[in-house]
């Protein structure tokens, strides 16, 4: 459990803990409130509040999912279009025949 507390100039420790803790021994870790564990999500934060300021639009998870089967269905469609134009040599070693393979398998 974390708890902030405040620490007076003469080095006198404020916090509130849980009653659950009182009349009972406990243990004090402290960092300093510029910590480095922090500053990962300090980062985080700052980048979603960009987003929000660059007022994105929002999307719900089923307008997400809709998209991206959409994608994959262009996806499909340009293989078989591919295909049947021959663009990629249907010798099942080519390297280009092997990449587009490797690149369906991680889409599908």
């Amino acid at each position: 459990m974390q708890i902030e507390a405040d620490v007076s100039r003469e080095g006198v420790l404020t916090a509130r803990v849980p009653d659950r803790y009182r009349g009972q021994q406990v243990r004090i870790s402290l960092e300093d409130g510029e910590s480095q564990s922090s500053s990962p999500w300090r980062a985080v934060s700052a980048m979603l509040d960009e987003i929000d300021a660059a007022d994105i639009p929002r999307r719900s998870h089923w307008e997400i999912l809709e998209a991206v089967n959409a994608f994959r269905e262009s996806i499909r469609r340009s293989a078989a279009l591919i295909d049947q134009l021959g663009l990629i040599p249907s010798v099942p070693r080519s390297p280009a025949w092997l990449q587009l393979r490797s690149t369906f398998r991680r889409i599908f």
